[in-house]
């Protein structure tokens, strides 16, 4: 049953709302905080069961009672930590990841590579920082990047990245080569450059503090994207 058309998603929400795929079994909402993107997806019938996960019991408590007011149906809770959830079986499930920091990205999408089911899971990732340190640990995981994109919301860039394991994912040419800074990057629009430019600093001060590699080499992929932007005047 669908639940009445009640939740407004702003614009990362709604890009995030847009990746799950019609004909989607099973939604899981890691770390939802209030469930607006489960509760949409449940109230447009884009999936038919969500999962609902959040390590905090009260922000839990106050979704299941809203939930129940709108009478909707078709979902589960998980109080705790997301690395600890079991994913439900499904035959076309998607699990989103959305607002967390690196680390915490990483070892939930660690936690889940592991179990059975993940094979039947699209994940799509949007690190709430360092989104550069999640793309270098993609690098070394048994996936492919399904679809890279950047969306603009209040003056902030996100990333979005929707990946699949490799053994179940469709070997198409379209299909992305993992990058330490994405391919949705558009550095000729304004706000674009801003946060390409932010990004670059942040980078390089932490290369100034702490030299490495990896990060020398995320400095030289976001001032390749930059260059181009430079050469033209922008």
């Amino acid at each position: 049953m669908n639940m009445p058309k009640k939740t407004r998603l702003g614009r990362r929400l709604r890009a995030l709302f847009d990746t799950i795929p019609d004909g989607t079994d099973q939604l899981v909402d890691l770390c939802c905080d209030h469930g607006a993107l489960g509760r949409a997806a449940l109230e447009a019938g884009r999936a038919q069961r969500v999962l609902f996960n959040d390590i905090h019991p009260d922000i839990m408590a106050a979704l299941e009672d809203r939930l129940i007011r709108y009478g909707a149906d078709s979902y589960e809770l998980s109080v705790g930590p997301a690395q600890t959830l079991i994913l439900p079986k499904a035959e076309k499930g998607v699990a989103i990841l959305a607002g967390v920091g690196d680390e915490q990205t990483i070892a939930i999408l660690d936690a889940l590579f592991q179990q059975p089911s993940a094979r039947h899971y699209r994940f799509v990732v949007s690190p709430a920082t360092k989104t550069a340190y999640v793309r270098n640990y993609l690098r070394h995981q048994p996936i492919v990047t399904l679809s890279d994109r950047i969306v603009d919301d209040n003056g902030r860039c996100y990333e979005l990245i929707t990946i699949a394991l490799a053994d179940t994912a469709n070997q198409s040419q379209s299909q992305l080569q993992p990058s330490l800074v994405g391919q949705g990057w558009q550095p000729e629009q304004p706000i674009h450059e801003r946060h390409l430019r932010k990004l670059l600093a942040f980078y390089q001060a932490q290369q100034h503090r702490q030299p490495s590699n990896l990060v020398e080499n995320i400095c030289t992929e976001y001032e390749t994207l930059l260059a181009s932007t430079d050469r033209n005047g922008g």
